[in-house]
């Protein structure tokens, strides 16, 4: 069995930087605060919200925040495309 949706999102270009929920084509310590200010202070959501997705676990959340200050002051993994590709 074939998932239509699946196909589609696919066959689609990718136009985003996974990590980079501010959109300036840079994964720094400003998508940081970006995401701080969207899920506590209203912000306005990462576009697409898949951008501010750094840990690829399909949501965007706390542990976002939390794996791009590992990557960007311990070395840790690059934030990486996951389930909205």
């Amino acid at each position: 069995i074939i998932d239509a949706y699946e196909a589609v999102l696919a066959a689609m270009p990718i136009t985003y930087m996974a990590g980079d929920a501010n959109d300036d084509d840079l994964v720094d310590v400003a998508d940081v605060i970006y995401l701080i200010n969207y899920l506590y202070k209203s912000g306005p959501a990462p576009d697409p919200l898949a951008a501010g997705d750094a840990n690829a676990d399909c949501g965007v959340d706390v542990a976002d925040v939390i794996y791009l200050i590992n990557y960007l002051y311990k070395g840790g993994p690059a934030p990486v495309l996951g389930c909205a590709k």
